[in-house]
Parts: structure tokens; C-alpha cells; sequence
């Protein structure tokens, strides 16, 4: 799997350490080292297939981004990862609540973190059709766009098309 990451680590021997992993992966990986950068390069840059946030110092900061990252249009579907020191359990609720996908603690091995990025990326299945939908005994199945009534073991189908109209017959 190849895809477009990018990378927020202050830290300039585990973000070397991260992107040996993701490029040994088929990952492209861009780094920036704190998130006003990530936010630009979200801003100006095409967007990447996701974003791995592995700053772990600015919490407050890291949610306010996040609440921005999903409040815009432009990144509201952007899969992020957080990667965060093990042991607060408030951090991890809250950082979910303010819109990552993941939340990681560390220490995390590269190889699970991005097992964890393939399965944000991995593609979903279409979702499942519609149910027929019934009410007061009409039943309408949006998948054959068609009306029925169910009495016993009968059905009676309702014919829905438009009357032909022609505006001179009177």
C-alpha cells in the first residue's frame, strides 16, 4: 500500500526514526516539526491520505487543531492518528472527542502504527441497501423505487408513474 502521510514530530531523531519505517512500508512520507507547519502544509499543499500527530507536549493545542481539522470542509475527513505518552486517560477521551481516528501510546512500534494507517486507509464496503420502509400498512422499497401493501400473504403493488399530461386536453 502506498499512500501520502503527513508527519507532526518535535522531535528530530523519532521523526527520522518514523519515516524509515513508513517509506520501508511504500509510505511518502512529509515532516513537520509542530503543528502551525502541519496546519500549513494542510492549508496549501494537496492533501495527504493522513496525518499522524506525534507531538505529545502541546496537548490543548493539539485538540484545538484537531476541532479545526473538522470543522473545515476541506480536512473534515482527513484520518488522523494520535500518538501520545501511555497513562492519561482523559487525554485519549478528549483528543477522540476532538475528531482522531486513532490514539496511540506510546511506546508503539512503527510496525503497529502503521498497521494502524493501513486500516484508516483500507477501503470501505459499499454500505448495505436500504430497507423497505413501512408505514400505516404501505410498504416502500427504495431499492426498486417501488409501493406496495402486504395483506396476508398477498401483495398489492401500487402503480406510481405520473399520468401522462397534455396541456390541450381538456
Amino acid at each position: 500500500m502506498s499512500g501520502r502521510i503527513i508527519l507532526v514530530e518535535e522531535r528530530l531523531e523519532s521523526a527520522e526514526v518514523l519515516w524509515k519505517s513508513a517509506v520501508s512500508c511504500g509510505f511518502h512520507v512529509e515532516i513537520a516539526f509542530d503543528l502551525d507547519a502541519a496546519i500549513t502544509m494542510l492549508q496549501n499543499d494537496p492533501l495527504p491520505d493522513a496525518l499522524i500527530v506525534a507531538c505529545g507536549k502541546h496537548k490543548l493545542g493539539r485538540r484545538s487543531a484537531l476541532k479545526a481539522l473538522r470543522f473545515s470542509i476541506r480536512t473534515q475527513r482527513l484520518p488522523v492518528i494520535v500518538i501520545a505518552p501511555a497513562g492519561d486517560e482523559d487525554d485519549c477521551i478528549r483528543t477522540l472527542a476532538a475528531g482522531a481516528d486513532d490514539y496511540v501510546t506510546t511506546p508503539v512500534s512503527p510496525a503497529e502504527l502503521f498497521a494502524r494507517v493501513r486500516a484508516i486507509l483500507r477501503p470501505r464496503p459499499v454500505s448495505a441497501p436500504d430497507p423497505v420502509l413501512v408505514f400505516d400498512g404501505l410498504s416502500l422499497d427504495p431499492n426498486t423505487h417501488s409501493i406496495f401493501q402486504m395483506d396476508s400473504d398477498k401483495r398489492t403493488d401500487f402503480d406510481m408513474t405520473p399520468p401522462s399530461s397534455n396541456c390541450c386536453d381538456f
